[in-house]
């Protein structure tokens, strides 16, 4: 049986969405941060948070709660901003959040189902980084409903800026 990663691939290739996935950072390129167990002091995250982006108030971080096939959950998207001094806020609105690119076509677009696209895209980051070797409940067809939404999305937002991807040199780093 093929891993999710595998399975997530042969669908885009099969479907001729590879394309806009070439759209998307490497792996690699994402910024991903150890967090120490007390550090929220909530059970069942992933030891790594994904950084987001930022203000001169904040940082945001994407946070995933570990899949947990035994209750039949898929793994869930948390979002917090971390102030200077270290403390978390969770968020649950668009409009709270600080994005850096691809992230902030979300943002951009600012729909409820935008938010939605977002947590399943840092799910796939997270897969395809290979922060967790499973992370959606299966069958994975909402998933990847939901993945070509936002990586289509990603794909018409660059397009309309003219670009094939986004420089890292517009990609703020912290």
């Amino acid at each position: 049986m093929p891993s999710q990663l595998e399975a997530v691939e042969t669908w885009a290739n099969s479907n001729n969405l590879w394309y806009k996935f070439e759209k998307l950072p490497y792996s690699t390129e994402y910024d991903f941060v150890n967090l120490a167990p007390e550090e929220l002091g909530e059970k069942g995250l992933h030891t790594s948070k994904l950084y987001l982006g930022q203000t001169a108030s904040h940082k945001t971080w994407a946070l995933i709660l570990i899949y947990d096939g035994s209750k039949k959950r898929a793994a869930k998207v948390r979002f917090v901003n971390e102030a200077a001094d270290g403390t978390y806020t969770t968020v649950t609105q668009l409009s709270d959040l600080a994005l850096m690119y691809p992230f902030r076509v979300f943002k951009k677009l600012g729909k409820v189902k935008d938010l939605s696209q977002l947590k399943h895209l840092i799910q796939y980051i997270f897969l395809d980084a290979k922060q967790v070797p499973k992370i959606f409940q299966e069958p994975l067809d909402h998933f990847l409903s939901q993945l070509s939404a936002a990586v289509d999305s990603i794909s018409k937002a660059y397009d309309e800026m003219g670009m094939f991807f986004l420089p890292s040199s517009l990609a703020a780093s912290h």
